[in-house]
């Protein structure tokens, strides 16, 4: 019990004499553009006259190229596009994303009124990479990322989504739904034409392919990590001397006590300049 009391002291007398430090000394922000790879592709239903049977559709037929996002009513069939996007995000260090953008290169304006364009979420599994025709079903997504009107950019100019950076997979494939809010509240178009085109992964024009740009915190002097076995405290330029024993403290401790590591857990977390980080066992930081 002494043993988990002087713990106790210790993490929170860290945690009191540095929260205190200026946060610019502690962090800076980084900016990463993914391109959108050529597996990225849209799906279409085909036409059909029982427009709840077209939204239901489980699959539907691909197309390539450039992606089409929204609906198309020629009497008295019609027709559902939806789009998907795949990023290869592993470039993205595993730390904070503090923003992430999507850019989506507009080509051709086909909608009689403007509509919403927004971002829906099906990961892990859907869509799959590369895309395929049961990516279509529209139960496999759900949530809003983001959106923006489909008039906020003219034709060939880039429209920009902001995104929720959690959906962003920095251990893999970032992989988004593209569809119009009037597919998503399944709203049968009242017009023949209300869709838009945007430039793909597999565009002849690779500057206009959709990116996907993502700002992070990056912390000063805390790069690499802790080894495996080790528990580092944080190398902070002009830490007070005082501090810097706490800290030094925290660290002796849990290396003499085996026993405490696994009550910790998997990390240690400290608050500094007013960002909580946590370091891990593996060796990597995260900023909660």
């Amino acid at each position: 019990m002494k043993h988990f009391r002087c713990l106790l002291f210790c993490l929170v007398a860290s945690c009191l004499l540095l929260s205190s430090l200026p946060q610019a000394q502690a962090e800076q922000t980084e900016t990463v553009t993914c391109v959108a790879s050529d597996e990225t592709a849209g799906i279409e239903t085909g036409w059909g006259s029982n427009y709840t049977a077209q939204w239901s559709k489980t699959s539907g037929s691909m197309r390539y190229g450039s992606l089409v996002i929204g609906q198309e009513w020629l009497s008295p069939a019609y027709l559902i596009t939806r789009s998907y996007l795949i990023f290869d995000t592993t470039s993205i260090p595993e730390v904070l994303l503090s923003s992430a953008v999507l850019r989506l290169y507009k080509i051709d304006d086909l909608s009689t009124w403007d509509f919403n364009i927004t971002v829906q979420n099906g990961q892990p599994s859907a869509p799959h990479v590369p895309v395929v025709e049961q990516d279509f079903d529209q139960s496999l997504y759900s949530g809003s990322g983001g959106s923006a009107s489909s008039g906020d950019a003219p034709v060939f100019s880039w429209i920009n989504i902001t995104l929720n950076p959690v959906w962003v997979n920095t251990d893999g494939f970032t992989k988004l739904c593209l569809r119009c809010d009037k597919d998503i509240s399944q709203t049968p178009p009242v017009t023949d034409m209300e869709f838009d085109v945007y430039e793909g992964g597999e565009t002849l024009d690779p500057p206009h392919a959709p990116q996907l740009t993502v700002t992070y915190v990056e912390v000063e002097g805390a790069a690499g990590g802790p080894r495996e076995d080790d528990w580092v405290p944080l190398s902070i330029p002009n830490l007070p001397l005082h501090a810097r024993r706490v800290l030094e403290g925290v660290q002796q401790f849990i290396r003499e006590h085996e026993q405490l590591r696994a009550v910790v857990g998997i990390g240690l977390i400290m608050v500094v300049g007013g960002v909580i980080i946590k370091w891990d066992r593996k060796g990597k930081r995260k900023l909660l």
